[in-house]
């Protein structure tokens, strides 16, 4: 009865090793979906390259615990246990460390869109009064530590209320996008608008 006891719980660690080297492959595949749509939003460059050496990588872990389990069949004594639960908790930390970057970037991303949002005026697609005021303060100080001087251009709409009242509000808006448009195709690459 000992013999079969002991033949059944080693049968099943070795069901359990393999299943552990399956599970940590299937992380790994898992893994990958993450760090391809990390790489895919990255501009190109550097910081790119390095998600694709990333990915590269899991491709060679997914190659090696393949391997090791080809070999682990070939052995009279089964897998090696210890083995099995060491990459699969290196396959876990890959794909930990790739949905936490993931979800990481669509934060950040989020919070440029949300800091463009916070500072453009949405109807004019130029500048705010917050923009203004930050970007206005730079420039002063810039101006006055280098000598230069600095320009600054107000105008108002005259009688844009009356646009208002005889086309209304759909009316007065496109007319503000339109001069929106003007002003930012008018205007040079270091120059700013803001309403």
């Amino acid at each position: 009865m000992s013999d079969l006891f002991d033949r059944l719980t080693a049968s099943l660690m070795v069901v359990g090793t393999y299943l552990a080297f399956l599970v940590g492959v299937l992380m790994l595949v898992i893994a990958l979906v993450p760090a391809r749509n990390v790489m895919l939003e990255l501009s190109p460059g550097r910081l790119r390259v390095g998600w694709g050496l990333l990915i590269s990588m899991i491709l060679l872990f997914i190659a090696g615990y393949l391997a090791q389990i080809v070999v682990s069949l070939q052995r009279p004594y089964g897998p090696d246990t210890l083995v099995a639960v060491v990459l699969l908790f290196g396959a876990w930390f890959v794909l930990l460390v790739c949905r936490l970057a993931r979800t990481t970037v669509r934060h950040v991303t989020r919070l440029g869109v949300l800091e463009v949002e916070n500072l453009t005026d949405a109807l004019m697609g130029v500048g705010n009064r917050r923009f203004f005021e930050r970007r206005f303060h730079a420039e002063v100080v810039r101006a006055k530590r280098y000598g230069n001087p600095l320009s600054v251009l107000l105008f108002d709409i005259d009688h844009f209320r009356q646009i208002n009242e005889t086309y209304g509000h759909e009316g007065g808006d496109r007319a503000l996008r339109a001069i929106g448009a003007i002003l930012r195709d008018a205007i040079r690459t270091p120059d700013l608008v803001a309403r």
